[in-house]
């Protein structure tokens, strides 16, 4: 018998950050440190949310916590965060990263935007930073996905 997977990712620490770091718009630079383009990304719970109800969503304290109730480990899920990497910095450098961990070690396929932003990750039982940069080349999707 397989053991319950549970994904845990803390939102009220900024949990999806897209950072500018090319600035091609000759504005202010915001490649130190970054700037967060996710509206209310403190409250990642009221944004869209489809899991085929393969998983519950629920919140503890600053953690968004889903656990896998049906289907194998290939059923992801996926959030609309934001529009932005649809509507702007269409072939800008971005980064999105996140704080994550896993009831046991586990290798996701996909993580990311589906504007280019993807990227194969290793979630283990202890709390880490994933980051990752990319080109936004948004075509026809643009989810925040994990698959």
């Amino acid at each position: 018998m397989q053991q319950l997977l549970q994904l845990r990712i803390r939102y009220k620490k900024q949990l999806i950050v897209l950072v500018e770091i090319s600035n091609v718009r000759n504005s202010i630079p915001t490649s130190v440190g970054g700037r967060n383009y996710i509206s209310d990304s403190d409250k990642l719970n009221s944004k869209g949310f489809y899991g085929w109800n393969k998983w519950d969503k629920s919140v503890e304290g600053d953690t968004l916590v889903l656990t896998k109730v049906g289907g194998s480990d290939t059923y992801g899920f996926y959030f609309n965060l934001t529009e932005l990497v649809k509507t702007q910095f269409q072939n800008e450098t971005l980064t999105w990263s996140i704080d994550i961990k896993a009831s046991r070690n586990m290798t996701l396929r996909n993580v990311g935007f589906e504007s280019n932003g993807l990227k194969q990750v290793n979630i283990t039982t202890e709390w880490q930073r994933l980051s990752h940069t990319f080109t936004n080349k948004f075509t026809k999707y643009f989810a925040f996905v994990f698959l």
